[in-house]
């Protein structure tokens, strides 16, 4: 009787273990920068925001999911945060109706066309494989277009709640 119990009892630190880890290893934080303030008022600067790690490379992302990724500028990592408005294979381009440009998707009117993107007048943009447009919640963005074509490999995590 005594062995069982002390089965028992190393079973329930493995299962606990097991479960700690899962959530360690799924679930985490993301600090928005203080600077970083083009996602009003969905994640404020400064603001710590939980993050579900499950969502990252090779996990499917959906349309409109806020995601927090990484950026390498000049030798710095930096972390934003964006709304997912393309999945891979999507057309983007800008279409210009009565002096305000729109931002369509597959056909689709997703936004109010961010600024920095005139290319997008002419050609239109196929999103690449294992990758996502994003796009920021305040129009007055200016992030150019390779900071907004951002690889799986890139991607944090979906930000929970938002």
């Amino acid at each position: 009787m005594e062995r069982l119990r002390e089965l028992i009892w190393y079973g329930v630190v493995l299962v606990v273990l097991f479960g700690a880890y899962h959530v360690a290893t799924s679930y985490g934080i993301a600090l928005a920068d203080r600077e970083f303030g083009y996602m009003q008022p969905t994640v404020e600067p400064g603001s710590m925001c939980f993050i579900d790690r499950r969502a990252g490379p090779g996990r499917a992302l959906e349309m409109y999911d806020v995601i927090a990724f990484e950026v390498y500028q000049k030798d710095k990592v930096k972390r934003f945060f964006g709304r997912v408005l393309a999945m891979p294979g999507s057309t983007v381009y800008v279409r210009t109706e009565s002096k305000e440009k729109k931002l369509i998707v597959g056909g689709d009117e997703v936004a109010t066309a961010p600024k920095g993107l005139a290319d997008l007048l002419r050609t239109g943009l196929i999103v690449p494989r294992d990758t996502v447009f994003v796009g920021f919640d305040r129009s007055d963005a200016k992030f150019p277009l390779s900071q907004r074509l951002v690889p799986y490999r890139n991607v944090i995590g979906r930000v929970m709640g938002k």
